[in-house]
């Protein structure tokens, strides 16, 4: 995650932790009754403004207070709406709390997270300056991202908008290659973060965008079969885990509210993190899906106490991993049910 910097004159000066905390370096708050609406260009799809619950009735508005700064574990309120799939919720069932959050771009949620985990919310300004040093990229519907510590997902959120901007300015004609690119690039964004909570609105956060333009375009023609298999997607890869040890986080603990009942989220031993592979071998509707543990995946390096690593004719050392599982082509549609 990127620290917090101030402008003077032609140089960028690191902030302190005090000046992170003061009320002047965080957005003036915007009045509850008044959230952000999402707007859809029609073909573009890409949002101008941040996701956001809809309008809330006075009697249902909940409570709008700030994340307790001497706690670790946000709890998070959630409005009276139904959910046909809990396990995966939008961002308007995980609550208020959440969305106010996102829309003032809140950098920091407590001192506590930052003191133990260093976590500080990159700013969408800076996001989207980075993603344009690799534009081509982030419009690219196949290519790969991963973000080894994704928080609440602000970079793969603006991947994803632009890939999906993409998306419907090409195939917007025919809705079964809309979602079967959609589903591409959706399948190409992968995430880790250390705190659990975060994964459940990263997860959140990505259905929404592609649910709002999927939405917007086709209305009441849109599937729930797709939707599924998207949030079956963010499922296998947006990952509680932690990137330096490369295995999932034991002895964890999350609090979150989903159609309004707090869950407790826990693991109680590590495992290595695995990552699934998607890709349309034949350029048609059938999905292939390869299994790799994450470790894995990175190229083997020589170090001071290990034997020398063989090497090609070319001086370059052999890269070749192996799936730890595979699954048989499967409909896109379908992929929830693979075995």
């Amino acid at each position: 995650m990127l620290k917090s910097f101030e402008k003077t004159e032609n140089h960028y000066r690191q902030l302190t932790l005090d000046e992170i905390f003061s009320p002047a370096s965080q957005p003036a708050s915007q009045p509850a009754s008044q959230p952000a609406s999402q707007k859809i260009i029609p073909g573009l799809g890409r949002s101008q403004t941040n996701l956001t619950s809809p309008p809330l009735a006075p009697a249902s508005q909940p409570n709008l207070k700030p994340p307790d700064k001497n706690n670790s574990v946000v709890r998070l309120r959630s409005p009276q709406t139904s959910n046909q799939n809990p396990e995966h919720p939008t961002s308007a069932e995980l609550g208020t709390n959440v969305v106010e959050r996102r829309r003032q771009n809140v950098q920091v949620v407590s001192k506590r997270r930052v003191t133990d985990h260093g976590e500080v919310y990159t700013h969408p300004r800076e996001v989207n300056a980075m993603l344009d040093l690799v534009k081509t990229e982030t419009e690219r519907v196949d290519s790969t991202f991963l973000e080894p510590a994704c928080g609440t997902g602000n970079f793969l959120v603006e991947i994803l908008s632009r890939k999906l901007a993409v998306v419907a300015q090409r195939y917007l004609k025919s809705q079964l290659e809309y979602e079967r690119k959609a589903v591409l690039a959706i399948s190409s964004l992968y995430g880790i973060d250390i705190l659990a909570d975060n994964i459940v609105i990263c997860r959140a956060r990505l259905f929404d965008v592609f649910n709002a333009q999927y939405s917007a375009l086709y209305k009441a023609k849109c599937k729930e079969r797709c939707r599924n298999t998207v949030r079956y997607l963010l499922s296998r890869n947006i990952l509680h885990g932690d990137a330096l040890s490369l295995k999932t986080v034991a002895d964890s603990s999350a609090t979150v509210s989903v159609s309004g009942v707090e869950r407790l989220t826990t693991s109680s031993r590590t495992t290595p993190i695995i990552f699934s592979e998607w890709k349309f071998p034949f350029n048609d509707s059938r999905i292939k899906r390869h299994d790799y543990v994450f470790e894995e995946i990175f190229p083997p390096t020589d170090d001071l106490f290990t034997a020398s690593t063989p090497r090609n004719d070319l001086g370059e050392i052999p890269f070749i991993t192996q799936s730890v599982k595979n699954y048989p082509l499967i409909h896109f549609l379908e992929v929830v049910n693979a075995k």
